[in-house]
């Protein structure tokens, strides 16, 4: 590899030029960045011998031990690698978006928001969007819910439709009861507002969270038992509705020590086994669709495949939402995509649970005055949807057509 390939491959890593990246090549660029960086031959880098953009390296280091092994600079290739064997362009419904407008309630944008959000629709293949709240709680105390973007989406109703609760009925959990201790005053208001949410034209319940790790400065940490008795409640109600929740779940299926890459940010040392919990609020209502966020973006190291076929095949109103993006750490491992395409394994688990899939991107769309976690997130939203469009056109046509569209249109009766 020539100088100038080295650098496109250096811009590549850095994120300052999104590049196609042939699979059969992903290795070679690799071997070039490795063999200019790597001086002393451990197959790894550290800060000291890295020669790229500073910011790049920590956007790389995805376990952040200091050092870019090769697995973790052949996930940052296959961000920009189209499929191995291209096929027909599939559009999609994103069933997972934030419309992410400020940090503050005094300069809110949520027209601007969606304003980005229609651009992106332009320009790439994703078709529509379902907008949600980002879950919260303790730290962040409902500062915004379906209401403050509601009239917004409303003027678009072929690209938006809205989930709510991530910033109400999640704060009545975290906040107000994440022991588990419920009063019956409160167990009337979370039913109230539920309610209410889907007559103000709700698909769904949306972001709901049961164990939610910080992966950034200032990112929420939160985390409440999964048969909480509000999400049994909200069960309940979801099913007498025929609507799903959406529920971000980070699964931790034995006690173990906070993995090192997580341990600077706002998580506790220790992460308690929690599957069993999730699994009490599937079997609780089975008429009850759950929508499980963010398969194959694995934080903890247990969201495998295996875990993945074991819930499916035995829960049917589990379904899974695909975010393009692989988890922190060794954890590209048990991400779906690789350089050179769709993993066998996870191929072989979207073709036995063809309707059990859609596309989660978690997308936010932001605008000049985001800031703070979510406006680090917005960064992504390109590579993402790159992501999606290389995953999608690298399945079969009709189960691409399947999961990319309509999955979704169908548990979220959005052909209505």
């Amino acid at each position: 590899m020539g100088i100038r390939e080295t650098l496109l491959a250096m811009a590549v890593l850095s994120g300052t030029l999104t590049l196609s990246v042939a699979p059969a090549a992903a290795q070679n660029r690799v071997d070039a960045v490795l063999q200019k960086n790597d001086s002393d031959g451990d197959e790894r880098i550290s800060r000291e011998e890295w020669r790229g953009p500073p910011p790049a390296f920590g956007r790389i280091d995805s376990d952040g031990d200091g050092f870019l092994s090769r697995a973790e600079l052949e996930a940052r290739f296959a961000a920009a690698a189209p499929p191995a064997a291209p096929g027909p362009v599939v559009s999609w419904i994103d069933v997972h978006t934030h419309p992410a407008a400020s940090v503050r309630k005094d300069s809110l944008d949520f027209a601007g928001a969606l304003r980005v959000a229609l651009e992106a629709m332009e320009s790439s293949p994703l078709s529509r969007v379902i907008l949600m709240p980002t879950p919260q709680g303790k730290v962040l105390r409902g500062q915004w819910d379906l209401e403050n973007f509601l009239p917004a989406a409303r003027k678009h109703p072929g690209r938006f439709a809205v989930m709510g609760g991530g910033g109400s009925l999640n704060l009545m959990i975290h906040a107000e009861s994440p022991d588990g201790n419920v009063s019956d005053e409160l167990r009337n208001r979370f039913q109230r507002r539920a309610e209410e949410i889907l007559r103000l034209g709700a698909v769904g319940f949306g972001e709901m969270s049961i164990l939610h790790l910080s992966l950034t400065e200032n990112h929420v940490f939160s985390s409440v038992a999964g048969d909480h008795p509000l999400f049994l409640l909200l069960a309940d109600i979801a099913a007498r509705h025929d609507v799903p929740i959406d529920v971000h779940f980070d699964p931790v299926v034995e006690d173990l020590a906070l993995p090192g890459w997580l341990s600077p940010l706002r998580n506790p040392p220790e992460l308690m086994r929690n599957i069993d919990g999730f699994e009490r609020l599937l079997a609780h209502n089975r008429q009850a669709r759950i929508l499980w966020a963010h398969a194959g973006s694995d934080n903890v190291g247990h969201w495998t495949v295996q875990l993945s076929r074991r819930l499916l095949a035995k829960h049917p109103n589990l379904y899974m939402s695909l975010r393009m993006t692989p988890g922190r750490g060794r954890l590209v491992q048990n991400h779906p995509l690789s350089p050179n395409g769709i993993k066998p394994p996870w191929l072989q688990l979207f073709r036995d649970f063809p309707d059990r899939f859609v596309i989660g991107g978690d997308l936010f769309f932001t605008t000049s005055r985001s800031r703070g976690p979510a406006a680090e997130f917005g960064q992504g939203a390109e590579t993402i949807r790159n992501q999606t469009a290389r995953f999608l056109s690298s399945l079969p046509l009709d189960l691409a057509r399947q999961i990319g569209t309509e999955n979704a249109l169908r548990l979220y009766k959005l052909d209505r």
